[in-house]
């Protein structure tokens, strides 16, 4: 049996709740409705997991396009269109406008993580460009996530995750986008392209783990796992990797970007041209003017090349063609 596409995940709002779908569509900034709302204090910061692990409990629900919050102990709210005007925000150093919801909902928003707060919506005009590092398209755009439209994790990786920890721990610890199954454990270390039904993909570089990971997005209680246990064996230069992150190619001549999951996965090495590969060898071990000005986002700070974990048992010449 080939590859298949066994998970499509949502996350409208940056660290709150995912939603999981049977179709999606494609767009440049990442999947349709991903993480196009963000919560951020009264300075317009981004506010996630990391610092505030109570946000895994937020609820969210798309009904007729429209966002719904929920949270036990608290009745649902529904996040009407605003005609407010946007308002200055900062996620990961980038700087750009957003639209803050009603007062309504940051109400509800600072009444259940205790703290000020407001949402804020990403429009259609927003451009906030991708790491100029790894970008494939000068027009390479995201939403709020962490610098890149989409993760992608296997099931295999974290079954061999799971053979290394006392208590087995689901995939939305890693909050994946695309979650692929039928290859060897991290199989998708190695692939530079992937197509997703008729749809192609460029992976970019691989995802750096943080805290997040750690929170249990059911109780919103951290722990030490899984982190401790994949900084033994998928540790580099101090970060830990697990998952790569990626970009939707977009021809001219597309019309349907839509796609579903059981949808078939064909993996590439080679990012300049289609040919299948068969999966690599795997191992266990600012300041703002107006409006006009910050409506393009102010781009991220250069970064290093980051190279595969050491301990994959990735051969030289696969290594290489990761780093370019």
């Amino acid at each position: 049996m080939g590859l298949v596409l066994s998970e499509l995940n949502i996350y409208p709002v940056k660290s709150a709740a995912g939603i999981a779908l049977q179709t999606a569509e494609a767009q440049l900034r990442g999947l349709e409705f991903d993480r196009r709302w963000m919560i951020v204090d009264l300075r317009g910061k981004f506010m996630t997991q990391r610092q505030f692990p109570r946000m895994a409990l937020i609820q969210t629900q798309i009904e007729a396009g429209k966002l719904h919050l929920s949270a036990v102990g608290m009745d649902s709210i529904a996040v009407l269109p605003t005609e407010n005007s946007p308002i200055k925000v900062e996620v990961w150093g980038d700087r750009c406008a957003a639209i803050p919801a009603e007062d309504a909902v940051n109400g509800w928003l600072s009444k259940f993580l205790d703290r000020p707060c407001q949402l804020v919506y990403m429009s259609d005009e927003v451009i906030r460009l991708v790491d100029r590092n790894y970008a494939v398209a000068d027009r390479d755009r995201v939403s709020f996530a962490d610098g890149f439209p989409y993760l992608l994790i296997s099931e295999a990786s974290l079954a061999d995750l799971n053979s290394r920890l006392e208590m087995p721990l689901p995939m939305n610890r890693f909050r994946p986008n695309f979650v692929v199954s039928g290859c060897e454990p991290f199989a998708e270390d190695g692939w530079k392209r992937i197509r997703i039904g008729s749809i192609a993909f460029h992976l970019v570089k691989l995802c750096s783990r943080c805290v997040v990971t750690t929170v249990d997005q059911a109780t919103g209680i951290r722990a030490q796992e899984p982190l401790a246990t994949l900084g033994t064996y998928r540790r580099q230069k101090g970060k830990i990797f697990f998952g790569q992150k990626s970009r939707a190619r977009r021809r001219r001549n597309d019309r349907d970007r839509r796609f579903d999951r059981n949808s078939g996965v064909m993996p590439y090495l080679e990012a300049a041209r289609l040919k299948p590969c068969s999966p690599p060898p795997t191992s266990k071990s600012p300041n703002f003017g107006g409006i006009s000005d910050y409506l393009k986002c102010q781009p991220m700070p250069q970064s290093p090349t980051e190279q595969p974990p050491q301990g994959l048992g990735i051969s030289r010449a696969l290594a290489a063609s990761l780093s370019h």
